[in-house]
């Protein structure tokens, strides 16, 4: 009547329930953000000199009141998509090594995505961007840490790949799956 072959543990609703979790933050998120005033000139005012061009205002004023919703945004967005990755493991296949690796690697992603933020307020604050090898030190931090942060993602698939995915025993599975079609 009921195959426990395809009975889910109840371990394997916990990601679940964090996954509905953050995208009820995210629905809360976004009802707060719609109820953020517009800054004044938040679409642009006209160009003194090129008519047709929309210039913006001061950014430092603009971006003040939705800075930390913006922050909080992005860290929701990188937790969702983390959380989704590792629900593309089977249960049975999660161990205590891939909830380490993906701890680490969502943890590497949202350091990144922290400090690229950290990066934009200082710039905020300042005026000023610090520039190494002659690019603005956040342009770097989106280049080359933002971008390749989540790589560490795909390592842990391809690194783990026999190991979470594909092991032998679904190898063995999948062989055994054809012989019986071919006869």
């Amino acid at each position: 009547m009921f195959n426990m072959k395809y009975h889910f543990p109840v371990n394997s609703m916990r990601p679940i329930l964090v996954l509905l979790g953050l995208l009820a933050s995210l629905l809360a998120l976004c009802a707060w953000i719609l109820y953020i005033p517009e800054p004044i000139n938040g679409h642009g005012m006209a160009h003194h000199t090129v008519d047709g061009m929309r210039q913006v205002g001061d950014i430092r004023q603009q971006s003040d009141p939705v800075f930390g919703v913006g922050y909080l945004l992005g860290v929701l967005i990188y937790l969702i998509i983390s959380v989704l990755v590792y629900l593309g493991v089977r249960p049975a296949k999660r161990d205590r090594l891939l909830l380490t690796a993906h701890t680490l690697a969502t943890l590497l992603v949202l350091g990144m995505w922290s400090f690229l933020m950290y990066l934009f307020r200082q710039y905020l604050l300042t005026g000023d961007p610090m520039v190494i090898v002659a690019f603005p030190l956040p342009t770097l931090v989106m280049l080359l840490g933002l971008w390749i942060a989540p790589v560490s993602f795909s390592l842990i698939y391809i690194l783990g790949f026999r190991r979470w995915i594909y092991t032998p025993e679904d190898e063995k599975t999948f062989r055994e799956l054809l012989e019986s079609k071919r006869s």
